[in-house]
């Protein structure tokens, strides 16, 4: 089905029963706040919603699981809804699909601009004002009627922030501003909440950090900063995979530096690719050429190769169009 209206969605949910919320794979902030905002608020109508993930949650998030996470399957199985939150791929699930499908309906809300209607009901919301899937929740949560509280200001700040880079993004818009005005009156907790996602680090996390940044290699006269990640780096510091989100922004930050990527070995032949611009380029298209998608900034793909060809794949395409 084609793009559907929020009132609509929310009417699905408001007349269903068991609700299963599915966040992407490498759960980042945005996708975490928006299912735990809107699982508070389902649970405030006496629905019976879970979150299911099949990953551990970062440690700078998992002050937003209210105990509504689960990786019990048979939790999910054959529920009446399967919501998709902030994601519009099947492959961005990975091996939560199957059960994902057993839904009698499924919904999407997503604002990725590569995204397309995968799902019975689909809002993607594609406008550079709406700078997180977490603004969309926000509105959803109106159209259910559900009454706002502390934990869902405080999970949909969350997925704003980190959506944002705490608000420093050109995504950030009037409208951005406006929804978190409106977040102080549900009982937000903004500088509670920022301690929480952006100063609780691990010396693991500094540690994996400074090794990535010092095999940054500079490309088309340093417009373009590319450095990896792989699994021997991560035993020698101690270091989880997903303290590594922050160094595609670092190299962003270096003065000159148009466009960073980070390369990141899962497994010997799973590379993540991230990508970030800061000013013209349109790494979305470009990460679509490699199979992924995202935002005009901000965007990324998975490649089924080694590190080594991945990061070649990666320069040839840049090569490619500029």
């Amino acid at each position: 089905m084609s793009n559907t209206e929020l009132a609509n969605i929310a009417e699905v949910l408001k007349n269903s029963g068991r609700t299963v919320l599915y966040p992407h794979v490498n759960i980042d902030g945005d996708a975490l706040g928006s299912c735990m905002a809107l699982a508070r608020a389902l649970k405030k109508l006496g629905k019976q919603v879970y979150v299911l993930i099949d990953e551990d949650i970062p440690d700078n998030l998992r002050f937003l699981d209210n105990g509504t996470c689960t990786s019990d399957r048979s939790l999910a199985a054959g529920s009446d809804v399967s919501v998709a939150v902030d994601w519009a791929q099947m492959n961005r699930i990975g091996s939560r699909e199957e059960v994902f499908k057993t839904a009698e309906t499924t919904i999407c809300i997503d604002h990725h601009g590569t995204s397309k209607p995968i799902c019975d009901y689909n809002y993607i919301y594609i406008d550079p004002k709406c700078a997180a899937t977490g603004q969309l929740i926000f509105e959803l949560i109106k159209h259910l009627g559900a009454e706002p509280d502390p934990e869902m200001g405080n999970a949909i700040y969350a997925a704003i922030a980190t959506d944002t880079g705490n608000f420093q993004y050109s995504n950030t818009q009037k409208i951005t501003h406006e929804i978190v005005a409106e977040l102080y009156d549900w009982g937000v907790s903004a500088n509670d909440v920022s301690i929480e996602i952006y100063e609780s680090d691990r010396l693991e996390r500094l540690k994996i950090e400074a090794l990535a940044i010092s095999t940054m290699r500079r490309e088309l006269d340093g417009k373009l900063l590319i450095t990896y990640v792989d699994q021997d780096m991560l035993k020698q510091t101690g270091a989880f995979m997903y303290e590594t989100d922050r160094i595609v922004n670092l190299m962003r930050a270096i003065k000159g530096t148009e466009v960073s990527v980070l390369v990141k070995e899962y497994e010997k032949s799973v590379i993540k690719v991230s990508m970030r611009s800061k000013q013209y380029f349109d790494v979305a298209r470009l990460c679509a050429k490699l199979g992924g998608g995202g935002h005009v900034r901000a965007a990324g793909a998975t490649l089924n190769c080694s590190l080594e060809k991945a990061i070649e794949t990666v320069i040839n395409a840049f090569d490619r169009e500029v």
